[in-house]
């Protein structure tokens, strides 16, 4: 894994263009840096890897999510235009993630439909736990000395005691070949029509498969994905 992350400092304003327009992004001549924008890049490398994508992981997507797509309770302000000498601005984070020499990415969830069979031995476990001296569990002596119930005779000679304890979880496992990519473009500055956040994923021979299907789920040579969040200017109401 390798990992980069690039700022350029932002110089001031020339009075005189250093580029014409037309060589210029349709922000850039928006904002007026007469030159090409500041740069800040974000990359990701993944080389032969095996994610594993848990509980910890979700529970961090809020937080990752609402940094590049922010829900903002307030009114969109247009960026005034730069004059001379003031400090040019960046326009735009871009994010880059590629996979390179075959990557994995496992999911694990919960298969809802075995619910019940696992809340039941939970529920018997409890009880047990509950009532260790019930008149069902009648104490022995042992030649050892110690005193053993009913009980505990149950609990070692139980087959379901691991199922109590421990549930299997199920998977699903995405595999992709090399030249896969994330692509994200996340502005930062409010034109006129508002802003846009860009989002595209290439994904080469996608192999999906599950724990629950007997084979691959999906095998398809390309999967791809575009998204495009507007944000308008206007007033927002709540």
């Amino acid at each position: 894994m390798r990992f980069c992350y690039h700022v350029d400092f932002a110089g001031p304003v020339p009075v005189n263009a250093v580029l014409p327009d037309d060589l210029l992004s349709a922000s850039n001549q928006q904002i007026g840096n007469k030159d090409i924008e500041p740069e800040w890049i974000l990359e990701l490398y993944f080389t032969s890897a095996n994610i594993h994508y848990g509980p910890w992981a979700d529970r961090q997507r809020c937080q990752i999510q609402n940094f590049f797509f922010p829900f903002v309770p307030l009114d969109s302000i247009v960026n005034a235009r730069l004059e001379p000498g003031q400090a040019r601005l960046h326009t735009q984070l871009k994010v880059r993630i590629e996979f390179s020499k075959g990557t994995s990415i496992r999911v694990p969830l919960r298969e809802q439909s075995k619910d019940w069979k696992y809340a039941n031995l939970f529920q018997q476990d409890d009880s047990k736990m509950a009532s260790p001296t019930s008149k069902d569990d009648k104490s022995t002596s042992e030649p050892d000395g110690q005193v053993r119930t009913s009980l505990d005779y149950n609990s070692a000679k139980s087959p379901t005691t691991a199922a109590i304890t421990s549930r299997p979880y199920a998977w699903i496992d995405i595999k992709m070949s090399v030249a896969s990519t994330v692509k994200m473009t996340v502005p930062m500055i409010v034109s006129e029509n508002g802003y846009k956040t860009t989002l595209d994923c290439q994904l080469n021979k996608v192999i999906v498969t599950t724990s629950l299907n007997y084979a691959v789920l999906i095998d398809s040579p390309s999967f791809c994905i575009r998204r495009v969040r507007s944000e308008p200017n206007g007033k927002k109401k709540f």
